[in-house]
């Protein structure tokens, strides 16, 4: 009797598995693209996040040298392999490197998803807001300066997570400030 030897993955699939995969971000969710990230590629993203992490943790030249010695065998990114590098990048989010992704472009308060995505009292302040300007009552309509009027209101940081209370309170403070203010000085007058 004879045993077909067993077979692992890579040789199941005739070929080694790509150990990464590049993936984009859609709405917030990570979509994969099929393709692998060459092993360059992957190489020199490290190579940045480390020298990232550097500056960051604020390390001197002889800690961050001690550092790739340790844990990447080497006293340089660019005399290691791709193995060593990401020993050397799980050992500095291991002494507290975070990775700061930028925000969204989809969370920003001038796209349109995020006028859609916001619930009808946050358009409501919204539009209040853009009408006192129009009136001249305002001195400028930018979203960071609501967003501090919003503070000083509610305390809270954003329109978008104030609760439906918070929301009435700043659509009643923006009715008295429409009926009480004259114009701004300069705004609004010819």
């Amino acid at each position: 009797m004879t045993t077909t030897p067993k077979l692992n993955a890579s040789e199941r699939i005739g070929g080694p598995l790509p150990v990464r995969h590049s993936f984009s971000r859609a709405g917030g969710r990570r979509l994969f693209t099929g393709n692998p990230v060459p092993e360059a590629d992957q190489r020199a993203r490290l190579i940045k996040l480390i020298h990232v992490a550097k500056r960051d943790l604020g390390m001197d030249d002889g800690t961050y040298r001690a550092m790739l010695q340790c844990a990447g065998g080497a006293d340089s990114t660019a005399a290691m392999d791709l193995p060593a590098l990401e020993r050397v990048y799980k050992r500095a989010r291991q002494v507290g490197f975070e990775v700061k992704y930028k925000a969204d472009s989809w969370r920003t308060d001038q796209s349109a998803n995020y006028k859609r995505a916001a619930r009808p009292l946050e358009r409501k302040v919204w539009a209040m807001w853009y009408a006192l300007g129009r009136a001249g009552k305002l001195q400028t309509t930018a979203p960071a300066a609501l967003q501090a009027f919003v503070k000083r209101q509610t305390g809270v940081d954003h329109v978008h997570w104030c609760s439906d209370a918070q929301l009435h309170g700043l659509i009643e403070a923006l009715k008295l400030w429409q009926e009480r203010l004259p114009s701004a000085p300069g705004v609004g007058r010819s």
